[in-house]
């Protein structure tokens, strides 16, 4: 997720969307590649270790922009870096995608870029944000055509092209990818890995084996020395995380509890939906990441401090189908006061509903109006 705007566009809403790689098998590997073994398939990070302020861990939400826990990590550049820094291949690797988003309109023209790419036949990965490519990649890609790319839309005053290509380029370990600057989003799946996702044929999670099911954080795939020395920067806006995995979490349902993912319906946009999780920096707090489908408590990120016992700010792992309703009072974490009620129907369906109450007052008056909605695994 990017910290930038531009114009009215802000970076963190544009997805990059692959629409089949080039060069992979009826089963999505990359063909010609072997497959992963226990050595590290990386050997070094892409980026300038003196350049990097902090690494936002698997797990961000922002109340909208990743309502869900994200699946990838931040890599955000120090503020004393007023250059773009050289981006390097981490490993040896193929690089099966290229894609561009190019942004005309309020301000000057800007192009913002993403690599996808395998170091071995069960991982792919891909960089996001990313400010330039390298010459020699963009001539072996060749030119970009009307084919690779999708109609034009506009958000505000700025339109926007999206474009992908597939290709395969291999690349040698410490090669020049191109330029970052800000910050990049680092994303990994492996296809070895099943999270335990609640339902996890949820967002197509049972389609793609390298898919978000398959979430990984890539600094696991580095080798140990690397990794201790960046165990220390996992964090956002100068706010560590100290529990491990520091490198964050992306699964966090609990079956037969409050806690995890809740869905409106089957829609893939996941600003729609509902988590009721643990914070990504320090998870002992709990939050409410709600999107737009929810009339009575708008889109935002809602904190709270979770007790083990009683009604009011329960722990969402406590929660279960019991026929309660339970409170919860945000205010203390959340820019905006906010009453919140939320009961377990069934092991598969929520209830929620807020209210501008500071405090949740006496329980024999907690009770849903017709504006709760419902949710689902």
């Amino acid at each position: 997720m990017s910290r930038l705007t531009y114009g009215t566009a802000t970076l963190a809403a544009i997805v990059f969307v692959a629409c089949g790689e080039g060069g992979t098998g009826p089963d999505g590997s990359v063909t010609g590649l072997a497959a992963c073994t226990s050595a590290p398939p990386l050997s070094q990070l892409p980026v300038p270790i003196g350049s990097i302020e902090e690494i936002g861990p698997l797990g961000a939400m922002s109340g909208g922009g990743h309502l869900f826990p994200a699946t990838h990590l931040g890599l955000h550049q120090s503020a004393s870096v007023t250059a773009p820094v050289p981006l390097s291949a981490p490993g040896s690797l193929v690089i099966t995608q290229l894609a561009r988003v190019t942004f005309t309109g309020a301000g000057a023209p800007f192009t913002d870029y993403a690599i996808y790419f395998s170091p071995c036949a069960d991982l792919k990965m891909h960089f996001g944000h990313v400010t330039s490519i390298d010459p020699a990649i963009l001539s072996t890609l060749g030119p970009w055509t009307a084919s690779d790319c999708v109609e034009p839309y506009m958000i505000g005053s700025t339109t926007i092209e999206p474009c992908t290509k597939n290709t395969s380029i291999p690349v040698a370990a410490g090669a020049p990818l191109g330029t970052q600057r800000y910050t990049m989003d680092w994303g990994a799946s492996d296809r070895r890995i099943r999270l335990a996702f609640a339902n996890p044929a949820r967002q197509g999670g049972e389609q793609d084996a390298f898919g978000q099911n398959s979430a990984v954080c890539a600094i696991d795939y580095l080798p140990s020395a690397v990794r201790a020395s960046v165990h220390d920067l996992f964090g956002e806006a100068g706010v560590r995380r100290t529990t491990e995995p520091v490198c964050g979490t992306v699964m966090q349902d609990i079956a037969g509890t409050a806690q995890g993912r809740w869905f409106i319906n089957d829609d893939w946009n996941e600003r729609l939906h509902l988590a009721l999780v643990r914070d990504q920096l320090d998870p002992r707090i709990g939050a409410f990441s709600v999107g737009t489908s929810i009339p009575s408590l708008p889109t935002n990120l809602y904190r709270f401090d979770p007790v083990d016992v009683g009604r009011v700010n329960l722990d969402f792992p406590h929660v279960q189908a019991d026929g309660l309703i339970y409170c919860y009072e945000p205010s203390s974490f959340a820019p905006t006061s906010y009453r919140i009620l939320i009961q377990l129907l069934s092991d598969s369906r929520l209830r929620i509903e807020g209210s501008a109450d500071t405090v949740c007052g006496d329980p024999t008056s907690w009770a849903f109006s017709a504006g709760a909605v419902d949710f689902d695994r």
